[in-house]
């Protein structure tokens, strides 16, 4: 089976060049590692619509994962693809030659496999996104 969150962008206002993060606390139970990723469609990228974000660091639960406890996670991306993309061949909803978001839509979860001994019920709050492109830059001195 397939399982869980998928956030739908529906016009963006991302920024070519931009830093981004998306963090979460998550507690619960998995027998799947939980990926994060980005698509214009979730499960039906192509069209020449995929985004290909780079500096991609992230940390989501692993197989077997089980707290009680909330836990944090985050996804972090750089934008240096284009936000909006010309569809170069047409497929389910999307026509060749118009424009549409590249970065539509963003998954949390696991593909298609058993949910295994554990089974799975997470449970995810706090979600929030930010742009940190423009972060200070922090030193600590003596």
């Amino acid at each position: 089976m397939w399982g869980g969150l998928v956030l739908r962008f529906m016009t963006p206002s991302f920024i070519k060049g931009h830093t981004y993060i998306i963090g979460f606390n998550v507690k619960g139970q998995t027998s799947n590692a939980v990926e994060a990723s980005w698509s214009n469609n979730c499960g039906w990228g192509g069209g020449g619509l995929m985004p290909s974000p780079s500096n991609v660091i992230h940390n989501a639960p692993t197989a077997n994962f089980e707290s009680d406890n909330w836990r944090y996670f985050f996804y972090q991306w750089t934008i240096n693809d284009d936000v909006y993309k010309t569809c170069t061949s047409a497929y389910s909803n999307f026509i060749q030659g118009n424009i549409y978001p590249s970065y539509r839509d963003f998954k949390f979860g696991f593909n298609y496999t058993s949910t295994g001994t554990l089974g799975t019920d997470l449970y995810i709050n706090n979600l929030r996104m930010y742009d940190i492109t423009l972060k200070p830059k922090v030193s600590i001195n003596k």
